[in-house]
C-alpha cells in the first residue's frame, strides 16, 4: 500500500515537472487601490469621490474641442449686409468684407439739397449689421474712412469707398463675405441683395447681366447722368416699377456670384425713370483688389494691428514700412 502511494506521488511529480518544462508561466499583478470611505448623512452615495485611478484620470482629462468653420451661405446668414450711418442717419448700404472693413459706394457720400457740402469724417460714422437693424445702439464705430479721387479728371466720384471699424466684430455673431475676381458677362445669372422697402427684410433677387452699351444709351437718354462706363462697370436688370413691385436697391448694395461678392451697386435704383427696362450699374470687385490691399496696409500701419502686405515691394511701401517701424521704436 505504501509503495502504491510512493509510485503515485512520483507520477504526479513527473507530470508536474513536464508541465513546468514545456509550459510558460504568466504573471499578473493586481494593484489594490485604497478607497477611503466616509459616512456623511448629508451626502448621497453618488456624491462620494471614486479614488480609482482610471476614474480619476477620466475626471481630470481635458477635452479639446476642434473649431471648424462652416461654408459661408449668404442666404442663411445675412450679417455681412450693413447700413452706413452718418451721425446716426442711414446714408447707404455696404458689405462686410472682413471683421473690421466695409466696402460701399462712394455715391453714398454726396451732398443733398439741404446740405450740399457735407463734411464726412470717420468719427461721425458707424456701421450697423442687418442682424442689428432692430437695435441701432449696437452700431460699430468707424476709425478710418477711405474715399478715392474723382474719375476722368472730374470732382464727381464713380467708385467704391471703404470704412474701417475701430474694433473687430465678434466672429461668432458676424460673418464677412468672401470676394471673387470673376467679372460677369451679358446674360450671366447673378443675385442682387438689397433691403426691401415694404418688408424691411434683406432680400435676394435673381437676375441677369445686360449689355453695357444698351445700358449706357438708356442712362444717357433717360436719366441724363454722366456715367463713366469703364471696363470695371456693368449693368444688371432690376425689377420693373409697377403697383405690385418696386425697386429698393441703393448705392452700396452687393452683387453675389456663387456665395461671393462680385460687385457693388454704384448709383442705386432709377426705376421711376425707366418705362420698360430698369437697370442698375455695378462696379466689379476685381478692379478694386489693389485699392483694398493698400487700404488694409494703411489700416494695419496706423493702428499697429499687423504687418504690411509682403506682395507690395515698391519704393513707397518700403519707405512707409521703415518709417512706421522707426516711429514704433521711438515710441518705446
Amino acid at each position: 500500500m505504501f509503495q502504491d502511494k510512493v509510485r503515485l506521488s512520483l507520477l504526479l511529480l513527473t507530470l508536474y515537472s513536464c508541465r513546468l518544462s514545456h509550459g510558460m508561466w504568466e504573471k499578473r499583478y493586481y494593484e489594490n487601490y485604497h478607497r477611503p470611505t466616509y459616512y456623511n448623512p448629508h451626502h448621497k452615495s453618488g456624491q462620494h469621490v471614486d479614488y480609482n485611478r482610471q476614474a480619476l484620470e477620466e475626471r481630470d482629462e481635458v477635452t479639446t474641442t476642434v473649431k471648424t468653420t462652416t461654408v459661408f451661405d449668404f442666404e442663411s446668414d445675412k450679417s455681412f449686409y450693413v447700413h452706413i450711418l452718418h451721425k446716426a442717419s442711414v446714408i447707404g448700404a455696404g458689405a462686410l468684407i472682413s471683421r473690421r472693413l466695409v466696402i460701399t459706394s462712394a455715391r453714398c457720400f454726396l451732398g443733398t439739397k439741404v446740405n450740399p457740402t457735407p463734411l464726412f469724417q470717420a468719427k461721425d460714422m458707424s456701421v450697423l449689421s442687418s442682424i442689428d437693424f432692430a437695435t441701432p445702439e449696437k452700431a460699430s464705430a468707424a476709425i478710418a474712412f477711405y474715399l478715392p479721387q474723382g474719375r476722368n479728371n472730374s470732382n464727381d466720384v464713380h467708385d467704391i469707398a471703404l470704412i474701417a471699424l475701430a474694433a473687430k466684430l465678434d466672429k461668432g455673431d458676424y460673418n464677412y463675405i468672401p470676394l471673387t475676381r470673376k467679372v460677369p458677362k451679358a446674360k450671366d445669372e447673378v443675385k442682387m441683395v438689397f433691403r426691401d422697402s415694404y418688408t424691411y427684410d434683406v432680400t435676394v433677387y435673381n437676375t441677369k447681366v445686360v449689355d453695357t452699351e444698351r445700358c449706357q444709351m438708356l442712362y444717357e437718354k433717360t436719366v441724363h447722368q454722366n456715367i463713366a462706363f469703364d471696363e470695371e462697370m456693368f449693368c444688371v436688370r432690376n425689377k420693373k416699377f409697377s403697383k405690385k413691385s418696386v425697386c429698393s436697391t441703393r448705392p452700396g448694395d452687393p452683387l453675389i456670384i456663387n456665395n461671393k461678392l462680385a460687385a457693388i451697386n454704384i448709383y442705386g435704383e432709377h426705376c421711376e425713370d425707366f418705362e420698360n427696362d430698369s437697370m442698375d450699374v455695378y462696379i466689379s470687385i476685381k478692379y478694386t483688389i489693389k485699392y483694398l490691399q493698400r487700404a488694409t496696409d494703411l489700416l494695419r500701419a496706423f493702428t499697429g494691428t499687423g504687418p504690411f502686405n509682403p506682395s507690395f515691394t515698391t519704393r513707397r511701401t518700403i519707405l512707409l514700412d521703415a518709417n512706421v517701424t522707426e516711429q514704433r521704436a521711438l515710441a518705446f
